[in-house]
């Protein structure tokens, strides 16, 4: 396993999704990043937290190449690269994500594959609750994708708009702005959870929302009790081909997030963190 606690850290953030379409090693240069730390914090016992990371990697469509479940250690096959592992090792309180292999040069990996340790770690940070203690007020829970469905326009004319804020804690979440709803949706509505593109069509993205007290606390635009929940969209393979469609002026920026076929509130997209870093990596 590789130990990266003494390298360059900078923590992945829930809108840091991009890019991930497999790409061959050769003709790369100028798209490797320093190495850095992606340890997902949790409150729970070692063996429940180790279930957990079975469970992410199983839904995930991870192979596992080899694992100790003594020492608690998996290698899964990056999905960016066929020759790239992922190395999971679980200790007390903590999960430890590594890369490994062709897209690991020295202390720099390939962004394909640093973008899939955020999305990684991203997941297993909404199922882990990012080691807040039972009853501190951080809920963390993920929506299944939608799938696409053209569909008349839902009127949402009279649903707030969602806005754009740092997070308050940037030592948990990192850097970068988050998208924040003006509503607070149950957890137990979590399945129900869709994106409404602007012509009708459910967009095909995995979607989460995080309740923390480190985001979305703006007293000007969150008027909750508890504050206000912010949207994650992620799958980078698919915020890749929004982008694109984005980009290229097939859909517009607006969307709609519904709660059971309900609209509660209005997206920019053009604004939404995985989605800006995607549309720059495309004007590259």
């Amino acid at each position: 396993m590789r130990n990266v606690a003494t390298k360059r850290a900078a923590r992945a953030i829930i809108c840091g999704l991009a890019l991930a379409s497999a790409v061959s090693v050769a003709g790369c240069a100028g798209r490797w990043q320093p190495e850095s730390s992606h340890d997902v914090a949790s409150a729970s016992d070692p063996q429940t937290i180790y279930g957990v990371v079975q469970q992410v990697a199983q839904t995930k469509g991870y192979t596992v190449v080899t694992r100790d479940d003594a020492n608690k250690q998996l290698r899964l096959q990056a999905q960016s690269n066929a020759k790239s592992f992922i190395d999971v090792t679980v200790v007390s309180g903590q999960v430890k994500l590594s890369p490994s292999g062709a897209f690991v040069r020295g202390e720099k990996v390939h962004k394909l594959l640093q973008n899939e340790l955020n999305n990684l770690e991203f997941e297993l940070k909404q199922r882990l609750g990012g080691g807040a203690a039972p009853g501190s007020g951080t809920s963390v829970a993920a929506a299944p994708t939608a799938t696409p469905a053209p569909a008349p326009a839902v009127d949402a004319a009279n649903v707030p708009q969602a806005w754009s804020e740092p997070a308050y804690d940037p030592s948990v979440w990192g850097n970068g702005n988050f998208t924040c709803l003006p509503v607070r949706v149950p957890q137990e509505h979590q399945n129900a959870l869709a994106l409404q593109l602007s012509n009708g069509e459910k967009a095909d993205l995995q979607l989460s929302l995080a309740y923390a007290p480190e985001l979305c606390r703006s007293p000007a635009q969150c008027k909750l009790p508890g504050g206000c929940p912010a949207l994650g969209i992620g799958d980078s393979e698919r915020v890749s081909r929004i982008a694109g469609r984005l980009s290229r002026s097939e859909i517009g920026a607006h969307a709609t997030l519904l709660d059971g076929g309900k609209p509660v509130a209005n997206i920019d997209l053009s604004r939404h963190g995985s989605i800006v870093q995607a549309l720059s990596e495309i004007k590259r």
